[in-house]
């Protein structure tokens, strides 16, 4: 998890009049510390730090609280959603970016619903342990409140789901997204109308958020990567699946050298999981494929893994959000 990340969530913490001297002195993040700093802590010590908050503040709404700051709180990543001309733009932004706080922070590209667009959230642990369960909820809030912010409109809802069980008293939770969220799902997702995508941004500045996006560009690719077998694991994934080699976990192991637990536990250590690692590396040849796979439906259904082509044909139009 990147210092930038848990300066952002101090930042936002204190704009409510929390005090992080605590926290701050805990971590070692002085209150001067930018969202361009480059460095990365462990995920356990960020989720550690929700778990104290929440012990220490005995309120299950923190997150929603924390959540409602100005989104320019979030540093740069902040100012470049603001800046952009569309919200889709925003959003895609803030996705591709995401990198940029580490391999905790882990919003999958938006899957397409017919007239719905759905975002999920991927967890880096289980769901019953506190500190799982208190930075998802945060994800999902500043995330939605993100979105209204740079729209600059109150956005409709469709459905707001945790996959952890219900806190106490979820009043705020249904302040902030404007509906009831289910808990108790199977993954943590925001799903609201596809249409409001296209809607132009009230502080659009395409020249300084041209120049912003050069920025996160730029500290990407100096940037010391947060999720090494992640990435590795994708890119043999890919290579895999274009070469006519259907995927899997064993074979993973394999390629990479190392043990299928050691695999796992690396992945898990990285906040993901095989499943989630194949999800994202088909979703990556869905989206740029101009024929490299040359095969037919069913051929490609076998080899990205699917149970089936209409298993196949669901998630393409999830992920591409066209007719296959």
């Amino acid at each position: 998890m990147s210092i930038a990340k848990f300066a952002s969530v101090l930042r936002a913490a204190e704009a409510v009049d929390l005090d992080m001297t605590v926290e701050r002195t805990t971590l070692g993040i002085a209150a001067d510390i930018g969202s361009d700093v480059v460095g990365f802590l462990p995920v356990e010590a960020y989720l550690a730090m929700w778990e104290r908050l929440m012990r220490r503040h005995r309120n299950p709404a923190l997150p929603m609280l924390v959540a409602r700051v100005p989104v320019e709180t979030h540093g740069l990543i902040g100012f470049l959603a603001v800046t952009s001309e569309t919200l889709g733009e925003s959003l895609e932004r803030a996705i591709r970016f995401q990198r940029l706080w580490g391999s905790l922070d882990q919003w999958s590209l938006p899957e397409y619903l017919g007239d719905r667009v759905m975002l999920g959230w991927r967890s880096s642990g289980p769901a019953s342990r506190l500190g799982v369960r208190a930075a998802a909820e945060y994800a999902a809030a500043s995330m939605w409140v993100g979105l209204q912010a740079v729209v600059g409109t109150t956005l409709l809802a469709r459905q707001i789901a945790f996959s952890h069980a219900m806190p106490a008293d979820v009043t705020a939770h249904a302040a902030v997204f404007g509906v009831a969220p289910i808990f108790g799902a199977t993954r943590t997702s925001i799903e609201f109308d596809r249409a409001v995508l296209g809607a132009s941004l009230p502080k659009a500045i395409p020249q300084l958020s041209s120049y912003l996006e050069r920025q996160c560009v730029s500290l990407l690719t100096h940037s010391p990567s947060p999720s090494p077998t992640v990435i590795r694991a994708k890119t043999v994934l890919r290579q895999a699946m274009l070469h006519g080699v259907k995927p899997s976990a064993m074979l993973l192991a394999r390629q990479l050298n190392m043990s299928h637990r050691t695999l796992l536990r690396r992945l898990a250590d990285e906040g993901q999981t095989y499943r989630g690692t194949l999800d994202e590396a088909r979703q990556d040849l869905l989206r740029a494929d101009r024929g490299e796979i040359h095969a037919t439906t069913t051929q490609q259904a076998a080899l990205l893994g699917f149970s089936s082509v209409s298993a196949f044909h669901r998630a393409r139009r999830r992920w591409v959000g066209g007719d296959s």
